[in-house]
């Protein structure tokens, strides 16, 4: 069963106090939560959370339901977290960093996304700001001096063709490619 970041995130938050100090030291918020039934169960976490302790699964279901908020996606979602062990300290904050980085990513997307379409209203070309540059200048080829080097090599990318030992491999691993199969 693949069990999600936010699942382990919560979950453990809701294990120990002292991993959940430990994880609102690092920055656990509703806002790092990707669905909305995880962001409205972090907010009642930490709602529950004033007095210090950590509430169990049937205190946030309680708490859940007395919100109106005990639907059909919030009912999976507590059964998943039911499903989910909770983890080691270390493991829980790795978790928290993932989810810190995706909201990152997200963001960053969304800043790429909005350039794209102010350089796409300028008349600029339409391409996405995760290819890199239009042209990329080929790289200069390395001379050698050394006596050690009779010649140079000859390569596909500098125009030339492979030797002929290498160019049994190739055409072999072009063969696996056309039929298909992994095993030569």
């Amino acid at each position: 069963m693949r069990v999600s970041t936010e699942l382990i995130v919560v979950r453990t938050f809701m294990g120990d106090q002292a991993v959940a100090e430990e994880m609102l030291a690092h920055g656990f918020a509703p806002e790092l939560m990707t669905t909305r039934e995880g962001r409205k169960v972090a907010e009642t976490l930490l709602a529950l959370r004033k007095d210090g302790t950590v509430p169990s699964l049937e205190d946030l279901r309680r708490a859940l339901d007395q919100r109106g908020r005990l639907g059909g996606g919030f009912k999976r979602y507590l059964l998943g977290l039911k499903r989910t062990p909770c983890c080691s300290r270390l493991h829980a904050v790795a978790h928290l960093q993932m989810l810190k980085l995706d909201q990152a990513m997200a963001r960053l997307d969304n800043v790429c996304e909005r350039i794209a379409a102010q350089v796409g209203e300028d008349g600029a070309t339409e391409r996405s700001p995760h290819q890199g540059p239009a042209q990329v200048a080929a790289p200069e080829p390395v001379r050698s001096t050394s006596r050690d080097w009779p010649r140079e090599r000859k390569g596909t990318a500098a125009g030339g063709s492979y030797p002929p030992s290498a160019r049994r491999g190739v055409e072999k691993f072009e063969g696996v490619i056309e039929r298909g199969d992994e095993n030569g």
